[in-house]
């Protein structure tokens, strides 16, 4: 039926004028423009991400690329129509000279261009020009279609060759001095040969180089774009393909780009670059809360690693191939988050170019920003983020990781949600750990404690006090047991308050310890902080002690190596207890009353030997993979 209707509507074409034909061609892609939002959405994501343009500017050009294909179709439909007398009107030639050139080495010449204005006309006007010619085409997914297409690019004496058999008759054809034309900018994905495009980095094919340097082939760098009525078809200068494989391939996609930049419209951009992009740029969305910020950096760690350890050469050789960018998020007041929250229920890829919920939710400037911020990837942390993170993945079609539990009618609008197990969040998109993600490790507080200890006048690592919130009384009695402890063992201590403590215990913290002559560094978060407070203090302590209230407080002092006692200083809400309890079975935690400090903390200093960290890094590193 599709056949029958596509056969009835080439007809119809063929009957209308030349120019009547284009205009139907022309409107017809401005409404496929509409009706197809998942074509609209990569066009613009490819656009934004390559070319750095402005909103309206990226939608002008996704708009007018649709036009020129739904034009280039119409020309495909009339391929019949075109003669070695009529041709002449319809294209242009430059650099024909290079190309008789190369054919009088009589080795065949491979003509290396790309899917840029329309591409297929290039083929069949050089045939009717009488140079014998040979395409490699990929397959369309209907066979009797592709028959269709293949039969209407033979119709002027093109010989195609169907990608998968097609390197024998290549050679062949090139052997017998015919010129072969091969798409030379989508693919890549054996990741040989990686080239900087548009300030990105791009995996594209190698294979031409191989057919060259084996039968002598000339390469020439082919290139055709609307101008004004007619086409004009550009043939330069030879590549030199004794130069190594990335310097050639470098120079053709130099090439490339000067003429995508001048005509972005007519270049196809609904190609999924996601798969042959090393680039990437990770947008992390800060509510303002360090703890939140912190754990989105710890997967962005992750991806980096990933990259790092999967493309290692590459990777020194394109130092900037990943671009962490953070962005803080200011709402114009605090009602627009959740205004947002119920807007994101309907989000969908037809979001993409729209926005306006997200306009109106946030300040101006910040909105600018994050529109005009190209993204691959997309963390967040904090339930204020939740709606922005889902429509910014739309808008850039991005992948995104949410770090929190969302709403369960939420869940189906992120790529990966890493999530504490006690939330007991289940699904194929979620990841469920211990605790939470940090960037800590023993060789990461190591690196930061490095040259503190002399200069605090310490002897030998100390007791690290972490406190969070919690019972007034309980707290009391947990600080008075640890400076008696500390007095008599003759430990330094190092203690911090979190952003969350009450000024009431920070008050009480503040009058114990200020002149104790052991503390040898007292830090209250809410008034004087510094960096990377708490892997300063794990790096300097032998044992830690943190209050039971804070998941990210034990997180990163169970992941320093260092043992961890949990003290329970008031009552616990039911996800906290079932994180304590899980906690409790790992080697290196104790959880404890403040009354059980003294004889746990005597056990440990007089025991040796180095305990396990609580680590999901290699399950978080094997899912963010797939995310690259």
């Amino acid at each position: 039926m599709l056949l029958f209707i596509l056969r009835l509507l080439i007809r119809v074409v063929n009957l209308l004028p030349h120019q009547a034909c284009l205009e139907l061609g022309r409107r017809m892609g401005r409404l496929c423009y509409y009706l197809i939002p998942r074509y609209r959405q990569l066009a613009c994501a490819n656009i934004k991400f390559f070319l750095n343009k402005e909103q309206r500017e990226v939608v002008r050009i996704s708009k007018a690329l649709f036009e020129n294909l739904g034009i280039s179709v119409m020309e495909v439909f009339r391929f019949f129509s075109l003669n070695k007398n009529n041709i002449d009107s319809y294209v242009e030639f430059e650099g024909l000279e290079n190309l008789n050139s190369a054919l009088s080495q009589g080795k065949g010449v491979i003509l290396l261009t790309a899917h840029l204005g329309n591409w297929e006309i290039s083929s069949v006007a050089l045939s009717l020009k009488g140079y014998s010619m040979k395409v490699l085409a990929r397959p369309q997914k209907n066979s009797r279609i592709d028959e269709l297409l293949n039969s209407y690019r033979q119709s002027s004496g093109i010989k195609v060759v169907k990608k998968g058999i097609a390197l024998r008759e290549i050679i062949h054809g090139l052997r017998n001095n015919e010129i072969v034309g091969i798409l030379g900018d989508q693919g890549g994905k054996n990741r040989e040969t990686c080239v900087r495009f548009f300030d990105r980095y791009l995996f594209l094919p190698s294979g031409f180089l191989n057919i060259a340097l084996k039968t002598g082939a000339v390469v020439l760098p082919s290139f055709i774009f609307r101008k004004g009525r007619k086409h004009q078809i550009v043939i330069g200068s030879p590549l030199d393909c004794t130069q190594d494989k990335s310097k050639v391939i470098q120079k053709y996609a130099d090439v490339l780009q000067s003429y995508i930049f001048h005509f972005p419209e007519q270049y196809l951009w609904i190609y999924n670059f996601r798969k042959v992009s090393f680039s990437k740029v990770i947008l992390i969305l800060s509510d303002g809360k360090a703890g939140h910020l912190n754990q989105s950096k710890s997967i962005a760690s992750y991806l980096k690693k990933v990259q790092e350890e999967k493309y290692p050469n590459f990777s020194r050789t394109c130092p900037d191939s990943l671009k962490i960018i953070i962005k803080e998020v200011r709402y114009r007041n605090r009602v627009m988050p959740l205004l947002l929250k119920l807007c994101s229920l309907f989000a969908s890829r037809g979001c993409a170019g729209c926005l306006r919920c997200v306009r109106f939710s946030l300040s101006k400037d910040c909105f600018q920003e994050l529109v005009q911020t190209p993204v691959n990837l997309i963390i967040s942390c904090g339930s204020t983020l939740v709606p922005l993170n889902i429509f910014l993945k739309y808008e850039n079609l991005a992948r995104n990781i949410l770090i929190m539990s969302p709403s369960r009618l939420l869940k189906k609008h992120f790529d990966l949600i890493i999530t504490p197990s006690h939330d007991r969040v289940k699904g194929k998109n979620v990841l469920s750990i211990l605790g939470t993600p940090n960037l800590i490790t023993p060789e990461f507080v190591r690196a930061s404690a490095e040259g503190l200890k002399e200069k605090l006048g310490m002897k030998e690592e100390g007791l690290g006090v972490l406190i969070g919130n919690g019972s007034y009384t309980q707290i009391r009695k947990m600080i008075e047991e640890v400076a008696k402890l500390c007095k008599r063992l003759e430990m330094s201590l190092l203690i911090s308050t979190s952003r969350r403590t009450s000024p009431d215990i920070e008050k009480l913290v503040k009058e114990r310890f200020s002149s104790f002559p052991l503390c040898r560094l007292l830090i209250i978060a809410n008034e004087r902080n510094i960096e990377n407070a708490v892997a300063k203090i794990l790096g300097l302590s032998r044992i830690v002690i943190s209050t039971a209230d804070s998941i990210s407080m034990l997180s990163e002092a169970v992941n320093s190596g260092r043992f961890v006692l949990a003290v329970k200083v008031g009552r616990l809400r039911r996800k906290k207890r079932r994180f304590i309890c899980a906690l409790g079975k790992q080697e290196n935690v104790c959880v404890v009353s403040p009354y059980e400090l003294e004889k746990k903390i005597l056990e440990v200093c007089t025991s040796k030997g180095e305990f396990k960290i609580l680590t999901d890094s290699m399950r978080i590193k094997q899912r963010v993979e797939s995310l690259l």
